[in-house]
């Protein structure tokens, strides 16, 4: 799995490729408490080019908002990620994670 932290403009933009399952939640683990640590104001989590997702690749996602929910500005992006989406509703978290959160909403 690939993933990329960049700044553009001011936003983190953190981009996921590929997987994110079990065997590489520890990796994207590492990039999102990198991020966590920057304490920052906004944050994208790009998740359109991700193929296959599982539960753990959910649960990070789902902790990575609860630690920045009361500091920063997350937004989730699917794009086309028809895998990611499909879990999502399946375990009704499509309203969770595909809206931006601001503040404590």
């Amino acid at each position: 799995m690939a993933v990329s932290v960049s700044k553009k403009a001011d936003y983190i933009v953190v981009e996921c490729q590929s997987e994110c399952n079990i065997f590489y939640v520890h990796e994207l683990y590492q990039s999102l408490q990198a991020v966590i640590d920057e304490k920052p104001a906004k944050v994208i989590v790009d998740l359109s080019q991700v193929e296959d997702v599982d539960t753990a690749g959910i649960q990070l996602l789902l902790w990575f908002k609860q630690q920045l929910a009361a500091t920063c500005e997350l937004t989730f992006i699917l794009g086309d990620s028809q895998t990611v989406g499909e879990l999502l509703t399946l375990y009704q978290l499509d309203e969770k994670l595909t809206h931006s959160v601001e503040g404590n909403a």
